[in-house]
C-alpha cells in the first residue's frame, strides 16, 4: 500500500512539473507600452516604448517590435512595420511610416513578436496611442519669405531715438552724462546693432 501511494505522488509530481514546463515555453512576451504622446504631433515624432521581456528560449535576434498604424480620418487600409527587438526602444514616426501624412488623425499600436529557439512564434498585447499629425512650422523660412516681400522695411532701430529726443526725463538723464563735451546735445541715433550714440553741436 505505501509503495502504490508513494508512486502515485511521484507521478503526480511529475506531472505538475511537465505541466509547468510546457506552460513557461507558450508564454507570451511581456507587453511594450507606448511612452504617452501628445495629441498634436509632427511627422518626425520621437516614438519610444518599454522594452518587452522575452522568455528563457527566446531568440532575440530573431524576435521583433511590430507597429500598427490605422488612418481614423480616411479610415483606410493599415499598414504594418517592423523593428527589430535588438535596436533602441526609440525611432522616428516617419523613420517607422516614410508615408505618414499632415491633417490626419493616427491610431498607433505596438506589440512584441517573440521567435523562439525552436521557432514558435508568440504575441504580446498591444498597446496603443492616438494622435493627430500637424504641419510643422518652419520660422526661419517664414522670416526669410517676410524680408523677401518686404526688402526694405525701414530702420525699426531708428525710431527709438525719436523717442529719446521726445523724452524730456531721458534727455535730461543723457544731457547730465555728457560731462565731456560741453556742446549741447541736439539728439541721439541707434545704429542696427542697437547701441545709441548722442549727437551733439
Amino acid at each position: 500500500m505505501f509503495r502504490r501511494v508513494n508512486l502515485t505522488a511521484v507521478l503526480a509530481a511529475s506531472l505538475v512539473t511537465a505541466l509547468a514546463m510546457a506552460g513557461s515555453a507558450l508564454a507570451a512576451p511581456t507587453t511594450p507600452v507606448l511612452t504617452a504622446m501628445p495629441f498634436y504631433v509632427y511627422t518626425d515624432q520621437q516614438v519610444s516604448w518599454t522594452p518587452s521581456s522575452l522568455d528563457s528560449n527566446g531568440n532575440p535576434g530573431l524576435s521583433a517590435y511590430e507597429f500598427t498604424l490605422l488612418n481614423l480620418t480616411a479610415g483606410g487600409p493599415k499598414q504594418v512595420a517592423y523593428r527589430p527587438f535588438t535596436m533602441a526602444a526609440s525611432t522616428k514616426l516617419n523613420a517607422l511610416f516614410p508615408s505618414v501624412t499632415t491633417a490626419t488623425q493616427y491610431a498607433l499600436c505596438v506589440r512584441a513578436v517573440e521567435v523562439t529557439n525552436s521557432f514558435q512564434v508568440l504575441f504580446s498585447l498591444r498597446t496603443c496611442q492616438v494622435f493627430h499629425v500637424v504641419y510643422k512650422l518652419d520660422l526661419a523660412k517664414i522670416v526669410n519669405k517676410y524680408v523677401e516681400y518686404n526688402p526694405n522695411p525701414g530702420c525699426i532701430q531708428c525710431e527709438l531715438a525719436q523717442v529719446v529726443t521726445d523724452d524730456p526725463v531721458i534727455y535730461e538723464k543723457l544731457k547730465n552724462a555728457a560731462v565731456r563735451d560741453l556742446a549741447p546735445i541736439t539728439g541721439a541715433r541707434i545704429d542696427a546693432r542697437g547701441e545709441v550714440a548722442i549727437i551733439t553741436g
